[in-house]
């Protein structure tokens, strides 16, 4: 919505969540702007390499993507199946390499930003592959800000808390929250700040910027 906001027009991806999706690209195309919905599960190769070119059918002066899909399954190492592994890391960092690698082959400038999460550097020993698999998305940035200069310049925010997860309230998301330094969650606001920063700032690439309250400054959870 800040992007529609700003005047960008939205290819926006999902998976099963038809009618929320409708009624935000409603409520973007509201503001003036157009809008589309791309279906599909992130961990099917061809529907992956089907995104990009969807995207560019509708909108061909695309210069933005933007990567937040992601799984969170709890799982110790000891405890991750082989194939609990292979979906997250094909969610969470195939997706992301291919949806770039298409859409920096299709365009001739713009931006990449990355999701990724506050203790990408320590990691959750709890959510182990999720935590690898956003750690490979740390330094998948880094390698496509460097061979994708100077035309397309590519980033990542790693937020903190910001709403709490299913099932949970806001009384676990500020439990989570006090453990930082800051001792409350982050704003949507703040995140939207951060992606404005990123996006406008011609003279950025390579960066993770940390939105998190300083979670990341406090030991392993």
């Amino acid at each position: 919505m800040a992007l529609a906001e700003d005047g960008w027009d939205l290819a926006v991806h999902y998976r099963t969540s038809a009618a929320d999706m409708k009624r935000t690209l409603d409520d973007a195309r509201a503001l003036g702007v157009s809008a589309t919905m791309l279906e599909g599960d992130l961990g099917d190769l061809e529907t992956i390499e089907s995104l990009v070119d969807s995207a560019f059918e509708s909108f061909p002066e695309l210069q933005l993507l933007i990567n937040n899909a992601s799984l969170f399954p709890a799982g110790s190492l000891a405890d991750t199946t082989p194939e609990q592994w292979d979906r997250v890391m094909d969610v969470n960092l195939r997706a992301p390499f291919i949806l770039t690698q298409r859409f920096a082959h299709a365009i001739e400038s713009g931006s990449v930003i990355n999701l990724l999460d506050a203790a990408v550097n320590r990691g959750r020993t709890r959510f182990a592959a999720y935590s690898v698999s956003k750690a490979g998305l740390e330094l998948l940035t880094r390698l496509a800000a460097r061979e994708f200069a100077p035309s397309i310049r590519v980033n990542a925010i790693a937020p903190g808390p910001v709403l709490p997860p299913p099932g949970r309230g806001e009384e676990h998301l500020m439990k989570v929250a006090r453990r930082s330094p800051l001792r409350a969650p982050v704003s949507m606001d703040d995140m939207v700040a951060a992606m404005r920063y990123l996006v406008e700032n011609e003279s950025v690439t390579g960066d993770v910027l940390y939105v998190d309250g300083g979670e990341h400054l406090v030991g392993e959870t």
